[in-house]
């Protein structure tokens, strides 16, 4: 079970820290964390999926 969870705080650590680089390399976990944790980064206005950097 730790590999799972240790995969699991990579993913959402990746999720704030590198939201652009985790979008487009890991388009569905990176939605699946988004509905999961129900933060949207085009809400608070922090990252836009349509360019590269936040």
């Amino acid at each position: 079970m730790t590999d799972l969870q240790e995969f699991f705080s990579v993913a959402v650590e990746n999720y704030f820290e590198t939201p652009s680089f985790f979008h487009t390399e890991f388009t569905e976990l990176f939605h699946i964390i988004q509905r999961m944790l129900n933060f949207d980064y085009e809400i608070a206005c922090m990252f836009d999926p349509s360019k590269n950097a936040p």
